[in-house]
């Protein structure tokens, strides 16, 4: 008999398991689920610890945690043959749009997920940089560094002019962005106008204390 055990609950301990099954274990933020079901278990002859999950992008948590001990075993870094795993994910270097990556990353391909599906997955990623972080962690079993990213950095980079100057552009109207923090933290100015490209941010140190803040290049 299978028993859900959701993790707001706060009486996961006293439990008696023969197995325990963790779906999606990225969605997991604490450890505190995973550690109760794993010294549940001490008491059986066979116990069984199984866990299915997709990419995530909190890498601090306790999925992340159990793929990099898989990916020393696999590694041969260490030995453990209680502990068995498979990873299937793109590798550095594969474009993400071709079909053969996709088959890569998703064994039940053509079944479990059609190539339609993954091709209109794959459309809406290409439009939006927050779709596109979906698609590289449910679709191709890769960590991304945040949830949803407002600009597609790569094309950020791409429409960079390090031989521009402000100089250039004496005269014109222009907006200015800035984003200083309250603490130690970097900060950046941005300067923009209409029809001319956005000047490259100046990258700021910033700090401050109880006289106030400054800032230096």
């Amino acid at each position: 008999m299978f028993q859900p055990i959701a993790s707001q609950t706060k009486s996961k301990d006293g439990k008696n398991p023969h197995c325990a099954i963790f779906d999606e274990l990225h969605e997991h933020d604490k450890r505190d689920v995973w550690v109760s079901m794993a010294s549940a278990l001490g008491a059986r002859e066979q116990p069984l610890l199984i866990a299915i999950t997709t990419a995530g992008y909190n890498t601090s948590g306790i999925c992340f945690e159990q793929r990099k001990y898989l990916q020393s075993l696999l590694d041969g870094d260490r030995k453990n043959e209680r502990y068995f795993g498979l990873i299937f994910e793109a590798d550095e270097g594969d474009e993400p749009s071709d079909p053969a990556t996709w088959a890569k990353a998703n064994p039940s391909l053509h079944a479990a997920k059609s190539l339609e599906y993954m091709q209109d997955e794959w459309e809406k990623a290409a439009a939006s940089p927050a779709a596109m972080g979906e698609f590289l962690r449910k679709h191709l079993d890769i960590w991304t560094s945040v949830g949803a990213a407002a600009i597609d950095m790569d094309a950020w980079r791409a429409s960079q002019d390090p031989g521009m100057q402000l100089a250039q552009y004496a005269g014109c109207k222009a907006y200015i962005g800035v984003d200083l923090a309250t603490r130690r933290d970097p900060a950046s100015v941005v300067v923009a106008g209409a029809g001319w490209q956005v000047v490259p941010p100046v990258q700021l140190a910033f700090s401050a204390g109880k006289g106030g803040g400054r800032a230096g290049q």
